[in-house]
């Protein structure tokens, strides 16, 4: 190699040098902590939820979750990870979870490169080890897309890089699977750009490479937003660089050869979407659908007025066809849930009064029925204002509430997918047992089952019949 060369090299390792250190400055200012052992990035304050995980002592009484959104963080995200760590280290490929529900098959996004990384490696330090992989992963693509497709020099091409990974989208849903199919956005972007433009014979086998990554990194429907973003780029190219369009020669063999680059990658990534795919059908959502219910926004001039006021024409519940379903726990103690009509202040401040002790103190989100429900007892009406994104004053809060509803929906979907109005209330009380004897042993829990159907008869005639 001569000098010329040589410093033509040293020049573009350089620039590389760069441009990495930027990306993993800007992950360090904020994630330091996590990468250096010091912090970990999960929401470890939510286990201190009363009836979550951690026993109630004064000591936890006074932690406030920062953001309860981040929840399922640690109620699922982190024990799937280390389930997969688990089974990986025995010599297994995690398929099936037994530990949700009765069982169902681990449709985490196990294929995932960043995912696999996380699940070779039992301590939570390596959470942010791969979210800066990930980062360099984005942030480099974003530099190769600015630099050989829209052809921008140096500085400006590494600002983009420097800024991608620390957009809202990724900073938001951090620790999330939602963001990582966008990490390979800008690659796909480029291996478009190549295809079509034949610049690079290993540019259509990369394509299918990157369309496989996108699949099987993150969300599946966050992986299709990105490839429909990456088709909708392929037609502007395909337009720029064959103006003649349909009549030439060279736009059919682009096409064809872009089709065949996607296809493979989904090929690719069948061992991950096939399984989804068959898993999708038995869930509650697609069995309602299968059963007629629609999911639609209002339409014609009859809902104008909707737009509006949304709820001029009432509703069962809060904002959906759905049966609503009222509940009320007592912190660190019991819940009663019902299935009500409706969400009115006479209904929900009626159960409150027949259900709740006089000395209490309410505590509820901002919904307008509760309003003057706080002069019927002696501890007040305490609320939070979610539409705030208020979670939490101090010690008021509605975390419990949600929780419980979180473990009844989760129950209800990974169990029965799908239950019937008729019987709603008494999956509903199922649950509420479960919650209200969580203290108990199993040989305890069991004979209070057993002296609870005493005296109870639910023949099959009157199961079944309409």
């Amino acid at each position: 190699m001569n000098r010329k060369n040589r410093e033509f090299a040293d020049g573009k390792f350089i620039k590389f040098l760069i441009v990495i250190a930027g990306i993993v400055l800007g992950q360090v200012v904020l994630y330091g902590p996590s990468l250096t052992g010091q912090k970990i990035l999960l929401p470890l304050d939510m286990l201190a939820h009363p009836g979550i995980y951690v026993p109630q002592t004064p000591e936890t009484a006074k932690i406030v979750p920062h953001n309860s959104i981040l929840c399922d963080l640690i109620y699922f995200s982190e024990p799937a990870r280390q389930f997969a760590f688990s089974e990986i280290h025995q010599g297994r490929f995690p398929l099936w979870a037994p530990y949700q529900y009765g069982g169902v098959p681990f449709v985490w996004p196990k294929f995932s490169p960043f995912l696999f990384l996380e699940c070779l490696v039992k301590s939570p330090v390596i959470l942010a080890w791969v979210q800066l992989l990930a980062a360099l992963v984005a942030g480099m693509g974003m530099y190769f897309f600015c630099r050989r497709t829209l052809q921008i020099s140096f500085w400006p091409a590494t600002v983009c890089a420097w800024c991608y990974p620390l957009t809202a989208f990724f900073v938001l849903w951090q620790g999330f699977t939602t963001g990582l199919a966008v990490c390979w956005l800008p690659w796909l972007f480029l291996a478009v750009d190549r295809t079509i433009h034949g610049t690079h014979p290993l540019a259509a086998p990369g394509l299918s490479v990157v369309t496989f990554l996108t699949l099987v990194s993150g969300q599946i429907d966050i992986a299709g937003q990105a490839l429909l973003g990456s088709g909708i780029y392929a037609v502007w190219c395909l337009w720029d660089a064959h103006p003649g369009g349909w009549f030439l020669r060279k736009f059919w063999t682009a096409s064809v050869t872009l089709i065949l680059g996607w296809g493979l990658g989904f090929m690719l990534a069948a061992p991950h979407l096939l399984p989804l795919l068959e898993y999708a059908q038995s869930g509650s959502r697609m069995a309602h659908r299968s059963e007629g219910a629609e999911e639609r926004p209002p339409v014609g001039l009859a809902a104008l007025p909707q737009v509006v006021l949304p709820d001029i024409y009432g509703k069962p519940g809060r904002g959906t066809k759905k049966t609503p379903v009222f509940g009320m726990v007592e912190r660190g103690g019991n819940i009663q849930r019902r299935v009500v009509a409706n969400v009115s202040g006479k209904t929900l401040k009626g159960a409150i009064r027949e259900c709740v002790e006089k000395s209490a103190t309410i505590m509820t989100d901002e919904w307008p029925a509760y309003r003057g429900i706080g002069r019927d007892f002696n501890g007040g009406h305490r609320f939070v204002n979610h539409g705030i994104k208020q979670y939490a004053d101090g010690v008021v809060s509605t975390n419990t509430a949600e929780s419980s509803f979180a473990i009844l929906k989760r129950g209800i979907t990974g169990i029965y997918h799908a239950v019937s109005k008729k019987h709603l209330h008494r999956y509903v009380g199922e649950f509420d047992f479960r919650w209200n004897t969580r203290r108990m042993n199993d040989g305890d829990r069991t004979v209070l089952a057993v002296q609870g159907a005493n005296g109870k008869r639910l023949d099959y005639k009157t199961f079944t019949q309409q």
